[in-house]
């Protein structure tokens, strides 16, 4: 007979809910039985839990299949995917298979993206429910990481596919999107070519990357050690793991070659694309007692008061400091080239380390850097959004947020604008006293072009609003008009919209 309705398998057999305690996270193409037989042999080894009546999610059962598309939702955080995974008690498990197949999958990529954002517990487990004793595995996960790029992950719909590289996309690339667009592999190529331009040398997705990798990796150390596997306890490292105590640490000194090959030692990341040294890593995933360790075996690295300041890691800053780090002159040369604490404290919006900063290195907060538009901290917070550190960089500093002191006019004000941040604009116009319409950089462009090269159409309807027509049609002998800029990075929004009301 015909069905009288139609659901979900989860709905049919708990017509009025459970509470979820596993959010499963697998490869659709795994066996049904080794994914059961993996959940079984994993929960039933778990004290205080009983197999037959823990509560997983997977969405096989739980989504209706009758109309996939609806349950899924318009967006990634309207789907129950997101709903079932903040819920998880227990946390997240990934199952995975003999190929470690779910870390090519985008989906399952969205699901550790939420996994970090809720701070959720997380597991993975092979067909037997324990990954340790299979070797083979063990490599094959090890290799999967290091071969992540979010941007190869497969999906059904290449709709979710871009949706989902949005949301764990770098927050310096993700700022050059325009306000509310649908991300395409153009713009995404778009942002990262400009980024490149202006120093930017880190991978588009190298934090989010690097978050994951590090879920992994804190597991396979221990297994490295006990192996002596160089090889693998090396890209443990650089994937943010480190020694959980004495016993281990004696153990990785002695697989690296003793104390000097610690402290000479360069490794691969998820976020550098080259080597960096060993006591940067540390510094960026704030591992205070292995840095201090680190520092007093030798480790001597201006870069990782640039990752401590990235991160907000004051208490690693204070041990750099104590250690004769050169706070004042440290740059970056592996993520945005040429670039000093303070900048990174900025972008990340971390005021308490720029007033940190302010109090140990004196007055490095005006600093312009060496990129090609010799940017300050506040020409950084600026571009991100963060109208909190502007204020204090602006109020409590003292730095003159509005005056045009790089070496190409780049002001607060272009970047602001370049990110598409109406509530910068209009703080620096009301409060700040910065000509929104006027103040060119050096080769021309002015507020309207820069808003109109990155697809901001907000920001050039509010121009024409607070300053009139001609603002947002002005060009110069070197420029042309900033439509002209619209049509020369490809912003269809930008074309359509100049006809229409400028």
């Amino acid at each position: 007979p015909a069905p009288v309705r139609r659901s979900s398998y989860a709905e049919l057999v708990n017509p009025t809910g459970i509470r979820v305690a596993f959010f499963v996270s697998h490869y659709w193409g795994h066996l049904f039985k080794n994914t059961v037989r993996a959940l079984e042999n994993y929960i039933g080894n778990l004290p205080g839990f009983d197999v037959s009546s823990a509560a997983v999610w997977i969405c096989l059962f739980a989504l209706n299949q009758h109309d996939a598309a609806a349950e899924v939702g318009s967006s990634p955080e309207d789907g129950p995917f997101n709903a079932a995974l903040s819920k998880a008690t227990c946390g997240v498990v990934m199952v995975l298979d003999g190929h470690a197949h779910p870390l090519r999958r985008i989906w399952c990529l969205y699901e550790m993206k939420r996994t970090l954002d809720f701070q959720k517990d997380f597991a993975y487990i092979s067909d037997d429910g324990r990954v340790v004793d299979d070797s083979t595995l063990v490599e094959q996960i090890a290799d999967s990481i290091a071969d992540l790029t979010p941007e190869d992950a497969k999906a059904s719909c290449g709709k979710d596919r871009l949706a989902i590289l949005c949301r764990v996309l770098d927050p310096f690339f993700r700022v050059r999107l325009p306000e509310g667009a649908e991300l395409t592999d153009h713009l995404l190529a778009n942002a990262i070519s400009s980024n490149r331009t202006l120093g930017f040398t880190s991978p588009p997705f190298g934090e989010f990357t690097d978050a994951l990798a590090h879920f992994f990796a804190m597991p396979l150390l221990p297994i490295a050690l006990r192996r002596r596997d160089r090889r693998l306890a090396l890209r443990c490292l650089g994937w943010g793991a480190c020694p959980r105590d004495g016993a281990e640490r004696d153990i990785l000194v002695a697989v690296v070659g003793g104390l000097s090959g610690l402290v000479d030692l360069h490794i691969d990341t998820k976020w550098s694309q080259s080597a960096v040294p060993l006591l940067q890593v540390a510094a960026r995933r704030g591992e205070t007692d292995w840095a201090a360790f680190l520092c007093r075996s030798g480790c001597n690295d201006e870069g990782a008061v640039v990752q401590a300041a990235r991160f907000g890691h004051t208490e690693i800053l204070n041990v750099l400091h104590h250690a004769g780090a050169n706070i004042a002159g440290a740059v970056d040369s592996h993520v945005v080239t040429g670039c000093g604490a303070a900048h990174h404290a900025a972008v990340s919006g971390h005021i308490h380390v720029l007033r940190w900063l302010r109090e140990v290195a004196g007055d490095t907060l005006a600093t312009p850097n060496a990129t090609l538009f010799d940017h300050t901290p506040a020409t950084f917070a600026a571009a991100i959004g963060h109208l909190d550190v502007l204020r204090w960089l602006h109020y409590d500093a003292g730095c003159d947020v509005k005056s045009e002191g790089c070496c190409q006019n780049m002001t607060p004000m272009h970047s602001a604008a370049c990110g598409g941040h109406l509530h910068i604009l209009r703080w620096l116009r009301d409060e700040v006293g910065a000509d929104v319409a006027g103040s060119r950089l050096a080769p021309g462009h002015t507020v309207a072009h820069l808003a109109a090269y990155w697809g901001h159409t907000h920001v050039l309807r509010w121009l024409r609003e607070a300053a009139g027509a001609d603002v947002v049609n002005i060009s110069s002998d070197i420029i042309g008009a900033p439509m002209m800029e619209g049509a020369w990075s490809g912003s269809l929004d930008v074309m359509a919209w100049f006809p229409d009301e400028a």
